[in-house]
């Protein structure tokens, strides 16, 4: 891991979205270590991210970068555009948006956005 820690993000228990003030402060503790987020849009739990521009925000002030993992695309067709998040990487995982089976082809197998 290069040293490199993972740290995880607490979510609001009435929402199931990311607690942003608990956020802002594990940012604010890793901030000179602070490589990148990664975002599950929708979240597994079938969650969209309310404030998911706004945790974008506070990691690329703090010098990181927002990799997104488009968790089901269908979720999101006709309801948002993955390009206005404000993340830096994004895919979108196949095997659930057109029912490939997990690994055929790899898992996450499907098209990359930088």
């Amino acid at each position: 891991m290069a040293g490199m820690a993972i740290k995880i993000a607490m979510t609001d228990k009435k929402t199931g979205c990311i607690d942003v003030d608990s956020f802002k402060r594990l940012v604010d503790d890793c901030h000179e270590n602070l490589a990148a987020t990664m975002i599950t849009y929708p979240s597994t739990s079938g969650v969209f991210e309310e404030s998911v521009r706004d945790i974008c925000d506070i990691v690329h002030n703090a010098g990181g970068q927002v990799y997104i993992d488009g968790a089901n695309m269908n979720a999101q067709v006709g309801l948002c555009r993955p390009g206005d998040y404000g993340g830096d990487v994004s895919h979108i995982n196949l095997h659930k948006t057109f029912c490939i089976p997990h690994g055929g082809g790899g898992p996450g197998m499907g098209p990359i956005g930088v």
